[in-house]
C-alpha cells in the first residue's frame, strides 16, 4: 500500500492535534507543514483539506450518525 503524501500526512496531523490534544488549527497547521516539509501549492492543499474537514465536521457528524 503507498504511503500517504506529505500534504496529506500533513492534515493528518493537524485535524489529529486538534482532536486528541485540543489544539487550535490556525496553530498547529505551521508546526506540521513544517515538519512534513510541505509549502507553496502543497501547503495551500494541505492547509484547505485540515479546515475543510474541520468547517464540515457537523455535517459528517450527523449523516454517520443517521
Amino acid at each position: 500500500m503507498p504511503r500517504p503524501d506529505p500534504p496529506r500526512r500533513a492534515a493528518y496531523d493537524v485535524l489529529k492535534a486538534v482532536r486528541v490534544d485540543d489544539a487550535y488549527a490556525n496553530l498547529a497547521l505551521p508546526d506540521a507543514l513544517a515538519r512534513r516539509g510541505v509549502t507553496g501549492r502543497d501547503a495551500a492543499f494541505a492547509t484547505e483539506l485540515a479546515s475543510g474537514t474541520i468547517r464540515w465536521q457537523g455535517l459528517y457528524d450527523a449523516v454517520l450518525a443517521a
